[in-house]
């Protein structure tokens, strides 16, 4: 992402510290300046350190809100702390000489100093208070951690642990075999466990050996050794339940579980460094680990701990750093991870982009980069437009010609042309935005239940007052001001569609500025995904169950197997009649077809080439966020990268690639084809195997659908003269009821054929064919 090398830092060791929002890093070198920067590497503030006595800066830590910075220096006896809110620098005295360690509380304004001769300073920074502890070790105080009941470690080359209260009053105290460093707190892993206490204090004892010591049981404290192969612990980082990731100075990652049953057993290890290992950490956010060493920054997987290896490890390699890198961490969100070397080199790689993505037609907008945005064509395979943007958003939204990014309650519009973006104008809004969607000409803004329509070149000066004078092309919805509960939004080229917690489904003209449909439902709506046109749209309600809605005749149907746990629903832009949904775990195929014996129907696609009918599901993989599916192709963006990736569904494969295929395949293409209702394309891959089995589905597939024109060619290469004489006297009948009927008769369904003639305009037709079948008490 970027680079500070040594002209920035000098040349010697720098360390650095991330705000706890990870929006700026704190970076110190040799050459007495501390550097706030942002997520891009820009400069944003520069701390002068004074020269002369103290030497340069060994340590930095935000506290537990990110405001203040506190400083320390080699041998200084004051503490500088920088306000990142007022940008000013205030010196705490604590009258006390060669200070070793700082450390904020993590969740109060207490900041921790340990000196050089053992003593400890506790300074409150909202009451301004001090309070010095002599004599709390007999030697230099070396680390240290707070816990999240507000208690304090701390570890001294006395060799021993103390833990304290906010006034330094110590608590507890042991007597450690080694030096202790690396002190943290942690929760051991229980078989039934309590809101976490963070009751376990673990110590690295010489490099030798970790400590387990549990506050509430003093008199067990649990020693782990390891393998002499491993060498030295050099770092640790506790996760998960109870898990520890342990870092060896030969270059070994071991994981171990600190549950009382497992304690000793390594839940695995690897060695992902040939020479040297200096530290390792754990990002939560990624479920990932990462580990320095030699002159490389490893990271592994470890979501699942079984799974972790080499194999399943990136690689990022840093020239002429062999040896020297020292410390590496993870911004809370997991997208920024940093590295320091002993050369003042500061790396800082994006390991994470956000999953921020919109599509309109076949294109589709994504993030690239943290501050980057690209729009694409799926189909053509060809780059629309790159853009650079100021802010890292929130959301993206893409319309035909205009892109829009927001946070919090701002929003900035380009515009689309020359393969890139152009600023077009920035507006704010009332009430934070949760998304915007984009046609031509306007821009819908959700904010908190109510939906602002405007023109998009309208600025927020232009809003009430239009070229003939009124204020007709900017409203809000709804128009009652105590009745704030749209809970979804979307647009067409034509309409505004919204869905409300009433379980109303609102129409709005963007041509004729008025509404033209409203749909009642008796649940509220939770989610809106409308086709191209906007005349089908799948909704789901407050239950979870899904609908396919027509405005045209104002009828929805229920969505057959439609899984409750779905997360998105996408229309295929190549087939008017198919969606897609997707879960956790799965993508699900449908198909609606408004035509069919049995009316309108919508379902999911199932396979029937075996003689068993299953609905066809393709596997999601992990990280895989949808966006766009063309033909059966669906196009994902990758949590972990940022790009895209393609699946092909399983309801579509081989139809959807051209490639040879062998005699079997090309019969399963006939079934998908079929399942899918594309009957020419059937029909050709039928005259090519020439299968009785396959003219005979292919014609009852045809008479289902209605298609009589299909089933009367099928029929005669079957040679069937009688069934294409039939046929072709329902060629022309234009009753559906009548036609449905005698489609239900060449089926031998006799009830349903009844049923049909009897609400025909021919009722007699029903008793004729009990008549013929000699069903006299039926007749």
């Amino acid at each position: 992402l970027f680079k500070l090398d040594s002209s920035y830092n000098g040349k010697g060791p720098v360390v650095f510290a991330w705000q706890k929002e990870g929006n700026f890093l704190a970076v110190a070198g040799v050459n007495r300046r501390v550097h706030i920067v942002d997520r891009q590497g820009k400069d944003y503030f520069t701390i002068p350190l004074p020269g002369g006595g103290p030497g340069p800066c060994t340590q930095l830590d935000w506290d537990c809100t990110g405001e203040v910075l506190a400083i320390l220096q080699q041998g200084a006896s004051t503490i500088p702390l920088w306000n990142f809110n007022t940008k000013k620098l205030d010196n705490v005295d604590t009258n006390m000489k060669d200070l070793t360690f700082i450390k904020w509380s993590k969740v109060g304004s207490q900041l921790a100093v340990g000196t050089a001769k053992g003593n400890l300073l506790i300074y409150d920074r909202k009451k301004m208070k001090k309070v010095p502890i002599v004599g709390k070790h007999q030697k230099r105080i070396t680390c240290g951690a707070w816990n999240s009941q507000n208690r304090l470690a701390l570890g001294a080359e006395d060799k021993q642990l103390t833990i304290s209260n906010t006034e330094g009053d110590t608590l507890d105290s042991a007597h450690m075999k080694n030096e202790p460093s690396l002190i943290q707190f942690s929760d051991m892993k229980a078989d039934e466990r309590a809101k976490s206490k963070e009751n376990t204090v673990s110590v690295n004892m010489g490099g030798k050996t970790l400590l387990l010591y549990n506050t509430t049981d003093q008199d067990n404290p649990i020693e782990l050794a390891f393998q002499q192969r491993y060498g030295n612990i050099v770092s640790y980082k506790w996760f998960g339940d109870g898990y520890i990731l342990i870092g060896f100075s030969s270059g070994y990652v071991v994981v171990i579980s600190t549950h009382l049953k497992e304690i000793g057993q390594e839940v695995n290890s690897i060695r992902f460094h040939r020479d040297n290992l200096t530290d390792v950490t754990f990002s939560p956010a990624l479920q990932k680990g990462a580990s320095i060493g030699d002159n490389c920054v490893k990271i592994f997987d470890m979501s699942e701990l079984s799974k972790m290896s080499e194999q399943r490890s990136e690689k990022m390699e840093l020239d002429n750093e062999f040896g020297t890198l020292t410390r590496v961490d993870w911004t809370e969100d997991g997208q920024i991870l940093t590295v320091s070397s002993k050369h003042g080199y500061i790396y800082t790689f994006l390991t994470r982009i956000p999953a921020l993505h919109d599509v309109f037609g076949t294109r589709v907008l994504f993030l690239e980069s943290l501050r980057d945005l690209r729009v694409k064509d799926m189909v053509d395979d060809e780059d629309i437009a790159r853009i650079r943007i100021e802010i890292e958003p929130s959301f993206v939204s893409l319309g035909p010609n205009t892109v829009a990014v927001g946070m919090n309650n701002r929003v900035w519009f380009y515009r689309l042309a020359d393969h890139n973006g152009k600023l077009q104008q920035t507006r704010s809004y009332l009430s934070t935005v949760q998304t915007v969607r984009l046609s031509r000409e306007y821009a819908a803004v959700f904010t908190e239940g109510r939906v602002t329509l405007h023109p998009i070149d309208q600025t927020e000066d232009e809003v009430g007052v239009t070229s003939s004078g009124d204020s007709s092309r900017h409203r809000v919805f709804p128009e009652k001001d105590d009745t704030a509960d749209i809970t979804v939004v979307a647009m067409t080229e034509d309409f505004l569609i919204y869905g409300t917690s009433r379980g109303t489904i609102h129409y709005f003209s963007l041509e004729d500025w008025c509404y033209v449909n409203e749909f009642r439902f008796s649940h509220g709506i939770r989610q809106l995904y409308p086709n191209n046109a906007g005349t089908r749209v799948v909704f789901v309600d407050q239950t979870n169950a899904a609908y396919l809605y027509s405005p045209v005749n104002d009828q929805a149907m229920t969505i057959e197997k439609f899984s409750p746990s779905t997360e998105k629903v996408m229309w295929d832009t190549n087939d008017w009649g198919i969606f897609y949904g997707a879960d956790n775990q799965t993508f699900t195929t449908y198909i609606y077809s408004p035509n069919s014996r049995w009316g309108p129907t919508t379902e999911a696609v199932t396979y029937n080439a075996d003689g068993n009918a299953n609905v066809q599901t393709t596997d999601r993989p992990y990280g895989f966020v949808p966006i766009l599916c063309y033909n059966g192709n669906m196009v994902c963006q990758r949590k972990e990268n940022g790009q895209l990736a393609t699946i092909t569904m399983q309801t579509h494969q081989y139809v959807a690639q051209s490639v040879r295929l062998s005699g079997e395949q090309v019969i399963h293409v006939f079934y998908k084809y079929l399942a899918l209702h594309r009957l020419d394309e059937a029909w050709k891959i039928a005259c090519q195997l020439n299968l009785q089995e396959c003219w005979c589905a292919l014609g009852d597939k045809a008479l289902h659908l209605l298609d009589v024109n299909m089933a009367i060619r099928v029929h005669r290469k079957l040679e069937r003269p009688a069934m294409v004489m039939s046929l072709e006297r329902l060629a022309h009948v234009n009753e559906k009821n009548l036609l449905l009927g005698h489609v239900a008769l060449m089926f031998k369904n006799f009830s349903e054929a009844q049923s049909h003639f009897m609400r025909s305009t021919r009722p007699t037709l029903a008793l004729d064919m009990r008549r013929d079948l000699m069903h006299w008490d039926v007749a």
